[in-house]
């Protein structure tokens, strides 16, 4: 998978993360032309991941 960048805040966010609660999350969406291949996943947790969502 591929990984992004991540700022200082977004590393202490994610900091006290359970490994249950990390999600896959699909870089380029699906509705937007994204692929369900690997090269589309990123790893984030569920903070981030449900911020990403709101935008």
């Amino acid at each position: 998978m591929r990984r992004t960048g991540y700022s200082t805040q977004e590393v202490y966010e994610c900091s006290d993360t359970p490994i249950g609660e990390w999600q896959i999350d699909h870089i380029q969406p699906k509705l937007r032309g994204g692929t369900g291949d690997s090269s589309n996943g990123q790893v984030l947790c569920r903070v981030r991941n449900r911020r990403k969502s709101d935008n």
